[in-house]
């Protein structure tokens, strides 16, 4: 194979690429009628395609990994490049002309079982002193053979396993940290994909590891120095997974080792989670996190009083769900309720609650909360709607699943004459429950009622209602798709699939962050949900896709909802 293949890479990768060859990543190649497959190591490992001419020169090159998928040459690709081209003698075995339909190439699978099946006889006739020199060597010279030795056989891991580990942290992280060029623009970056996988192998894998050997303070170590280490905001917008998955990893690390240390180590864990809680950024989904494992695992008291004295007047829904831990933990159940059924906070507040009681199984209480939370008057409007809205819609849910179909229908004339007069399919239902007479009474009080929280026109079930909702509809194209629109798309299929249309094209323009890559996904996903919006939903994912070929966070955005990019 001549060298001209080297054109088609950035230097770059070339030099990653032989890297891999000299590391020994390229664990196999294997002759096709096309060219050649083989398997190449890193942090994962990935399947690499190299097509070649009739003279055994380059045609083109696959792999598997997200970069090569993405439209790029690889360093794998490179890697196994450089195999051919320098160890070109060991791979040039003839092959069968393409017309010739009866011979095919031996398949990977057949030659692993047939060199399995040659050890296994040469292991048998090999002697104990053997045996052992031959072990003894591959784990000098292989640190995975070595690192499973210990893992299956030795009572604990040596200390040696832990430096291993904090230096693979340590080495990943500054591969980001390298890698990141402060431009949030700028194409996918293989480094930084790599070493997120690395982490991902490292915290999920290695680091459990230390923990079912119940050498809790050393995985306790590790897990707080990748915590100190890792540059999750890095993680969060240039790669294609979030920060919380990494975070979640190590919390749950934490988690482990505390639950299963003895007293005395619980007590140095308590103090050095205090330490590093200091340097976090209190203003941020990160501090929550940590505060949030503090409070529900190590039920630090001392914590909960700073909580509640800190964010006890705020009523956002970190801050409030952080101050229902609190009292929480410091068992002040009568507080904890005030501060549910008080503040704003509506998904923590509610869900708080019925998960308490769900828990018990006890339908009677949980109804007695959802009932108080309606009860409350918070002084916004908007914001009482909002919590009586939830509480409601979780007692229709309860009564429901009950068969407790008075109850139900008495809430379902309250959650439309009082909450949802925008939602179709629950007047719909109710018009279904009710009786004729009650329900001219409660389409008078829907008519005569006006709307709750916006301007929207006065929302019943006759033609000329439906027709002015459309007209509303189209003067407020901005607006995200609300409760009716699916039955506005009954009526008017290419008036509706126009607005969500415009609504993805607004979204997908100026992208520069994950939000952003979020709320255009969503906006798509609304637009595909039509049949008559799924050409038009593929037509403008394709121009996002050339507009951004190699932005990780929109492709996880986008994967997350069911798209394939």
């Amino acid at each position: 194979m001549n060298g001209e293949w080297k054109d088609c890479f950035s230097s770059r990768i070339l030099n990653r690429g032989y890297e891999y060859y000299e590391n020994g990543n390229v664990l196999d190649i294997e002759r096709t009628e096309d060219g050649y497959t083989a398997t190449v190591a890193g942090s994962w490992e990935y399947t690499v395609t190299i097509d070649v001419d009739e003279d055994g020169d380059f045609i083109d090159a696959d792999c598997d990994c997200p970069y090569s998928q993405d439209g790029n040459y690889c360093k794998h690709e490179a890697a196994v490049l450089y195999a051919l081209e320098l160890d070109g003698d060991e791979y040039s075995d003839d092959i069968p002309a393409k017309d010739n339909a009866d011979i095919k190439p031996v398949a990977s699978e057949e030659t692993r079982e047939t060199s399995e099946s040659k050890i296994r006889e040469i292991v048998k006739k090999m002697d104990r002193e053997e045996l052992e020199s031959l072990v003894l060597d591959l784990a000098s010279t292989h640190s995975n053979i070595a690192d499973n030795i210990l893992h299956t056989y030795a009572d604990k891991m040596p200390h040696s396993y832990v430096q291993k580990l904090e230096n693979e942290i340590y080495s990943a992280s500054s591969d980001l940290r390298n890698a990141d060029d402060g431009d949030w623009y700028s194409d996918f970056n293989e480094d930084m994909e790599d070493a997120v996988i690395k982490l991902d192998k490292i915290l999920g894998e290695d680091l459990p590891i230390l923990l079912d050997k119940g050498q809790f303070a050393e995985a306790f170590d590790v897990a707080l120095y990748a915590w100190n280490n890792i540059p999750f905001s890095i993680i969060e917008e240039r790669t294609m997974r979030r920060s919380s998955d990494i975070e979640d990893e190590i919390l749950s690390v934490v988690e482990s080792a505390y639950t299963g240390a003895d007293t005395k180590q619980r007590l140095q864990m308590k103090n050095r989670l205090s330490a590093v809680l200091e340097t976090v950024d209190s203003y941020t989904g990160h501090y929550y996190s940590f505060v949030e494992m503090m409070l529900t695992v190590v039920e630090d008291e001392a914590l909960a009083e700073k909580v509640i004295e800190k964010y006890g007047s705020e009523d956002d829904r970190w801050s409030v769900g952080l101050c229902i831990l609190a009292f929480k933990t410091l068992s002040r159940e009568n507080d904890m309720w005030n501060c549910i059924l008080s503040h704003l906070d509506v998904e923590t507040a509610v869900d708080a609650g019925i998960a308490e009681y769900e828990k018990h199984s006890d339908t009677k209480s949980l109804i007695e909360f959802l009932c108080k939370v309606k009860e409350v008057n918070p002084v916004s409007s908007s914001r009482m709607i909002n919590l009586h809205s939830a509480a409601s819609s979780r007692l229709l849910d309860v009564f429901r699943k009950n068969n407790m179909a008075a109850d139900y229908k008495a809430e379902l004339e309250y959650n439309i004459l009082h909450i949802h007069q925008d939602n179709l399919d629950r007047i719909r239902e109710y018009k279904r429950l009710a009786g004729s007479r009650k329900w001219k009474e409660v389409y008078e009080k829907l008519k005569n009622a006006g709307t709750v929280g916006s301007d929207m026109p006065l929302l019943l079930l006759g033609e000329k209602d439906y027709e002015a909702l459309m007209e509303w509809a189209d003067n407020n194209a901005a607006y995200r798709p609300l409760s009716y629109e699916r039955i506005l798309y009954e009526y008017y299929p290419d008036r509706v699939v126009s607005l969500a249309e415009a609504r993805a094209e607004r979204s997908s323009a100026g992208m520069s962050n994950r939000s952003a890559y979020s709320h255009f996904a969503e906006d798509l996903v609304y637009l595909r949900a039509y049949e008559k919006g799924q050409t038009a939903a593929e037509k403008i994912l394709e121009d996002v896709m050339k507009r951004y070929p190699r932005h990780p966070a929109l492709k996880d955005e986008l994967r997350r909802r069911g798209f394939i990019v």
